[in-house]
Formats: structure tokens, C-alpha cells, sequence
């Protein structure tokens, strides 16, 4: 059998569709690993422990995903303006850039750690029922903790993979998904505490993530922004900080809107009952899962538009986008084709409740479209970002997020009472005007 890079005509991988390609696989690997620990949280409880245990880890997931993507800004601004530095010739700024983001998302991770413990209180406030708040506020501080590890896992693999050291980050989330399922082995054991338990199990194999990222680029990668980053001289580090805040900040600001607007639409799917909140859970997770495609080329696309502007050529930048862009829209296809031809045999990996089941394929079938959605709003803004447009992006963030998603949810969720498919309908509406407004952007932005 040929390998996998040998099935392409030659000089494929120099092509711009074939950068881009070779960049996203091992993103899209990466990214599709850190999830699934949570996707194998959910099938372990869904297959072996009750609806209300599925229904409390949905639930404690939601809001933990609004602390983790903010978290993550600061990553995605270390990716961004290291892609920038390489474009412009500067490796040596790179090891400030790493520093400098790093410790504020370790800052912004202790924070989110302390947040997650009034879990309990955030839940009854949104109008939850006290068996799932309690339930659901247990899962949020289990997945507290581990907060700070996400902020240096999350900042040291995206450094690797914009210096070229992609596969160290797959390396690394392997072995983390290994330890969690080994602990969800060991620990599930209780069905009263088992949300909680799978949750404690994600933390620990995070921080056990974090440790091997930050092995892979101070040992193993001997690319100079690998040794720049572990050299403490170098360029000023308050430059670095501020750069980082000016391009982070606006990140945090447009991620947030959107996983407070998903985490809305779990509540409103905790407010129409337990089956709905598992449903929705188990969609979203499907969904996430298949949107690690969309993060991954996105991600690539960031590098290769973030080069081009650094370089100060904004045609290539445009041409790397709008490809990006492209490539997104085929890989996503599978995802969507199986949704939405085989949702009863996709479902059943999840559960074989017969209350549930019905209702969950439905989801699924509405979630088909959101993934095709969902992927071009974030490819499209991951080109923004890379050509270092992030104001502008987030206005677009909050007209659709919060004013689309959140009203048409809850107006075809609660008030129709369409349950879980009417819910995805929602997310459907929103993310689709989002990539909409995200293209004609970086269409105008790129502009010669």
C-alpha cells in the first residue's frame, strides 16, 4: 500500500490546497483528540450509567465550555502572532510570544478554576431544577481544576504546530486520551457519582497533556522558536504581553459570545426536561467532535493567511483563505452525509434507551446541516484572525450569537416545543449567518 502522502500527484504538497492539507490533518487529529475525552465521557455514561448522569455531565459541560474557549483565546493569539513573526522573519520573537501567552492563560485558567466552583449556584440561577444543579455543579468543579492545564496544554501545542511540530501535539493528546480512558475504567464504578467521576478523569489526564506538550517543545523539537522559547533572554517580553493582550482579548471576547450563547441553549434544554438535555448533549457532542475538522484546517488556514500578512502580502493571504475555506467545505461533507442518512445507526453508539433514542435521531438529522454551518463560520474567522482582524468579527459575533441563536432556540426549542431538533434548528440559523458575515469580511478585508 502506498503512503499516504505518495497517493497525491507530485509536487502536490507544495500547492497551496496541499499546504494547507498537510498543515490541517495532524491540527484536525489534535483537536479531534483534546474532544474526545469528552465524547468518550459521554459514550461511557451513556452506555453503561443512567440518563441523569448523562443529563449532569451535558449539563456541567456546557458552562465549562464558556471558561475553557476563554482559556483558549490566548492560545489561539500565541498561534496567530507567532504565524506572523515566522512571516516576517523574526523566530527569536517567537519564545516571548509563547511566554507571554502562556502565563496569561495560566492566569485566566487559576481564575476559571474558581469559577467552577460555584457551579451549583450558577445552575439554580439559570432556573434548573435542584437535582440538576446539584448533579451538574459536582461535574463543573471535577472539571475546575483542571483549567490551568488547559491553558498551557492548549498554548504549547498550538506553538508546535505553528513552528512546524505538529505531530508532537498528536503525540501528546494520544497519550492523554489514553490515561482518561484507563481512569474512566477505574473510575466509573459508582452510578450516584459517575458524571463527576468521568469529569475528575478528564482534569487528571489534562494535566498529564500539559506536562508532555511542555516536554515535546523544551526536549524533543530543535526548531529555533523551540529553543527561543526556552531561552529567557531575548526580545522584550512586555511587547510580547501587549501584543498578546491586543490580539487575545477581542479572541476571548468573540469565543465567548458563542459558548455562552451554546451554553444558553443547553440551559434551555435542561429547562424541557431530562430526555432533551441528553439529546442535545449527545448532538452537540457529535457536532463538537466534527468541528474539530473545522478548527483544525482553520487553524492551518490561521498559519498560512498569518504568514502572508506578515510578509505584508495580503493577495497570497487571500488566496490562502478563501482555499482554507474550500477544503473546510469538502472534509465537513462525510459528517453531514452520515447525520443525516444514518442518524438511527449513529445514535445507537450512543444509547440504546428507547425513550431517548427517537428524539436523538432526530436531533442528529437537523445537526447535519449545523456541521456543514458551524465549519465555515469558523474557518472564515479563523482567516480574520490570521490576517490580525478581530474588532469587526466580534460585532458579527454578537448579532448572530446572542441575536439569533439564543431567540430562534428558544423560540423553536421551548415555545414550539420542537425539544432538541428545534434547538439544533436554532444553533443552525445563527452559525449560518455567522459564516456568511465572517466571508463577506474577510472578502472586503483582503480586497487588492
Amino acid at each position: 500500500m502506498k503512503p499516504f502522502s505518495k497517493s497525491f500527484p507530485s509536487g502536490f504538497w507544495e500547492t497551496s490546497w496541499g499546504k494547507i492539507i498537510r498543515l490541517g490533518i495532524p491540527i484536525s487529529a489534535t483537536r479531534a483528540l483534546f474532544f474526545a475525552m469528552a465524547t468518550v465521557d459521554t459514550v461511557m455514561l451513556s452506555r453503561s450509567m443512567s440518563v441523569e448522569q448523562v443529563a449532569y455531565y451535558g449539563l456541567g459541560v456546557a458552562p465549562q465550555f464558556v471558561l475553557l474557549v476563554t482559556v483558549m483565546g490566548f492560545a489561539i493569539a500565541i498561534a496567530v502572532l507567532t504565524a506572523q513573526s515566522r512571516g516576517a522573519g523574526k523566530p527569536e520573537d517567537c519564545g516571548a510570544i509563547w511566554r507571554a501567552g502562556n502565563l496569561i492563560g495560566l492566569a485566566v485558567g487559576i481564575l476559571a478554576m474558581f469559577a467552577s466552583e460555584f457551579g451549583r449556584e450558577y445552575l439554580e440561577i439559570t432556573g434548573q431544577t435542584q437535582d440538576l444543579a446539584i448533579g451538574g455543579g459536582h461535574v463543573l468543579s471535577a472539571l475546575g481544576w483542571g483549567m490551568p492545564a488547559i491553558a498551557v496544554m492548549v498554548g504549547t501545542i498550538l506553538y508546535l504546530e505553528t513552528i512546524g511540530e505538529a505531530k508532537l501535539g498528536v503525540i501528546t493528546l494520544v497519550i492523554g486520551n489514553l490515561v482518561n480512558v484507563g481512569l474512566n475504567l477505574v473510575m466509573l464504578t459508582n452510578p450516584v457519582t459517575a458524571a463527576e467521576d468521568a469529569a475528575a478523569a478528564t482534569s487528571i489526564a489534562r494535566w498529564v497533556s500539559a506536562g508532555i506538550a511542555v516536554f515535546c517543545l523544551f526536549v524533543i523539537s530543535k526548531k529555533p522558536e523551540a529553543v527561543a522559547a526556552r531561552t529567557l533572554s531575548g526580545p522584550d517580553i512586555a511587547t510580547a504581553f501587549k501584543r498578546t493582550l491586543v490580539l487575545g482579548i477581542p479572541i476571548v471576547g468573540q469565543t465567548f459570545l458563542e459558548t455562552t450563547a451554546f451554553a444558553l441553549i443547553a440551559t434551555f434544554a435542561g429547562w424541557a426536561g431530562t430526555v432533551t438535555l441528553a439529546a442535545y448533549q449527545i448532538s452537540l457532542n457529535f457536532i463538537a467532535q466534527t468541528y474539530m475538522l473545522a478548527i483544525g484546517f482553520g487553524t492551518a488556514t490561521a498559519v498560512f493567511v498569518g504568514q502572508a500578512s506578515g510578509r505584508g502580502d495580503m493577495a497570497e493571504a487571500r488566496h490562502m483563505g478563501w482555499i482554507g475555506i474550500r477544503i473546510l467545505l469538502v472534509v465537513m461533507m462525510p459528517s453531514a452525509i452520515m447525520a443525516s442518512l444514518f442518524p438511527e445507526t449513529l445514535a445507537s453508539v450512543y444509547t440504546d434507551d428507547d425513550v431517548l433514542k427517537p428524539m436523538l435521531v432526530a436531533s442528529l438529522i437537523v445537526g447535519s446541516g449545523v456541521v456543514i454551518l458551524d465549519g465555515l463560520q469558523g474557518v472564515a474567522l479563523s482567516a480574520l484572525r490570521g490576517a490580525g482582524d478581530v474588532r469587526i468579527p466580534t460585532w458579527f459575533a454578537l448579532a448572530t450569537f446572542w441575536g439569533v441563536i439564543v431567540p430562534s432556540g428558544w423560540l423553536f426549542g421551548i415555545y414550539w416545543g420542537m425539544d432538541a431538533p428545534g434547538l439544533m434548528l436554532g444553533l443552525g440559523l445563527g452559525l449560518g449567518l455567522a459564516g456568511v458575515l465572517f466571508c463577506y469580511r474577510f472578502h472586503r478585508l483582503t480586497q487588492p
